[in-house]
């Protein structure tokens, strides 16, 4: 098995890490970078027959990955454990393995978990002289108590083999770099919206209200007009040679109701697009805890040309999990996690995956996990709009470099226009809307400071008591400054 420059390089960090008495590190790589591979070639080094490695991951569909010929472990007895499987051995006081040379943890951001951690350390104890080897693009915890935990440091000494990040990754060119758009979809749209609405309505001041209401209804016409979703598609799924190739699009979404709602939503724009306009062979299917293997088994092994497969999923597909030819991820789930962003654009960023990728990103998630300023860390240029949209895939045609590194590659942050508006209103109501006393606009900070009345009592008035500000000021006392009093000041 030949490995690649940076997996070989990983692969030594690894040897030398074992060579110099260390029993535990770790393979930290960005995520598609392959790190599967290396984890084959240490295995290959330490396997001598049954019982001699043990491989622990999340999901049974991260496991099956190793059955890859690639990777020369179709003839080796390995043990194939999932955590959850450990934990329940643990339960049961069926944990009896030993003799074990190595034990490989996948994903090992995962090994801290209540349920199975304990079942991790007696493994461990009970097998003292097998190395440790975990990996990872994302090594820390994903619960909120413990969040900023890095589980190399906690479980593998901060032993770190590789350790190539997705910024060293897109900038060398390992991983292919993205056409990226941020934007937000109607169902978020909306609720962003009527969250403002509410707030604005209970403005008592007619002039003010009436202001905020009127950048409301401007917004909602430019994000029509320019953000719909024939639009969205139409400009980021045209890809190259789509008519001679299998493209493989992933959506992900929430919940089970929320892959209906999406159904309903966009499966006649994606169908006007690939089927009325390209004259494309469509396939739409579900994936996740409800259904069978299938769906995702049909989605992966689908080589048929002049064929989009697009598969709806939750989680399964989230980590760990590498399929070709998937030149689209569309995120429709948001998530505060940048674990949970990283690992779900870990889908379609892939050495074995497409030349330029499409990430659609309808709810901003980049921009809560801040995932946009570390693509802008590796040269990604932010655009605001479409008007400079330049589509980089039909570069593999004029036969240069398919990841060339002056490659500008941008992203199409469309989200930020409509975000700066709802922000800028917040603001305002945050500190006190504008209102309108003699003739004058401003907050209730200004007017409680000129008129010499109490902030808390004019806020209480109006936001509570429904008060206009007229009503609110000329029925609050003067304050009293006693300190300027007592100096005869005054």
């Amino acid at each position: 098995m030949k490995l690649t420059w940076w997996n070989e390089k990983t692969y030594e960090d690894v040897c030398d890490f074992y060579s110099n008495g260390e029993r535990r590190c770790a393979v930290t790589n960005a995520t598609g970078t392959g790190k599967t591979s290396v984890l084959a070639k240490v295995i290959g080094d330490y396997y001598d027959g049954e019982g001699s490695v043990m491989v622990i991951a999340p999901r049974d569909n991260i496991v099956k990955q190793y059955k890859n010929p690639f990777y020369e472990m179709n003839d080796k007895k390995i043990i194939f454990k999932t955590y959850s499987k450990l934990g329940r051995e643990y339960s049961s006081n069926c944990i009896n393995y030993t003799g074990l040379k190595l034990i490989v943890f996948d994903e090992l951001h995962r090994i801290d978990a209540k349920t199975w951690r304990p079942a991790v350390d007696i493994l461990a104890d009970l097998n003292p002289d097998a190395k440790l080897l975990g990996a990872s693009a994302t090594p820390k915890r994903t619960d909120q108590k413990n969040k900023d935990e890095d589980m190399i440091d906690v479980f593998f000494n901060d032993n770190r083999a590789g350790n190539f990040d997705i910024v060293q990754c897109l900038k060398l060119g390992i991983l292919p770099k993205p056409i990226y758009c941020s934007i937000i979809y109607d169902k978020a749209y909306n609720e962003m919206e009527n969250d403002l609405l509410d707030k604005i309505y209970r403005i008592k001041d007619e002039t003010t209200r009436q202001i905020q209401l009127n950048k409301i209804k401007e917004s909602r016409i430019n994000w029509e007009a320019s953000f719909g979703y024939d639009k969205i598609f139409r400009t980021f799924l045209d890809f190259n040679n789509i008519e001679n190739e299998n493209s493989k699009i992933i959506i992900f979404c929430k919940d089970v109701e929320h892959i209906k709602e999406i159904h309903n939503s966009i499966d006649d724009h994606l169908k006007k697009l690939f089927v009325n306009e390209f004259g494309l062979e469509l396939i739409i299917d579900d994936y996740h805890n409800k259904t069978s293997e299938k769906p995702f088994e049909e989605f992966k092994n689908d080589k048929e040309k002049g064929r989009v497969n697009i598969l709806y999923t939750i989680d399964k597909l989230e980590e760990g999990v590498h399929v070709d030819e998937v030149k689209a991820i569309i995120m429709f789930r948001d998530t505060y996690s940048e674990i949970k962003y990283f690992q779900q654009i870990g889908r379609v960023l892939s050495i074995s995956g497409s030349k330029h990728p499409v990430i659609i990103d309808f709810v901003a998630n980049g921009s809560k996990v801040k995932g946009l300023d570390i693509f802008k860390k590796s040269g990604m240029i932010i655009e605001n709009n479409l008007d400079n949209f330049v589509d980089y895939r039909g570069i593999a045609t004029e036969g240069r470099r398919d990841r060339k590194r002056d490659i500008p590659v941008r992203c199409y942050a469309l989200h930020e226009d409509a975000e700066k508006l709802f922000n800028e209103i917040k603001e305002v109501n945050s500190k006190g809307m504008p209102f309108t006393y003699k003739g004058e606009t401003d907050t209730i900070t200004y007017f409680a400071e000129k008129y010499h009345k109490s902030y808390a009592e004019l806020y209480n008035k109006v936001y509570f008591q429904n008060m206009t500000i007229t009503e609110a000021i000329e029925t609050s006392l003067d304050l009293i400054d006693y300190e300027v009093e007592y100096h005869g000041e005054k």
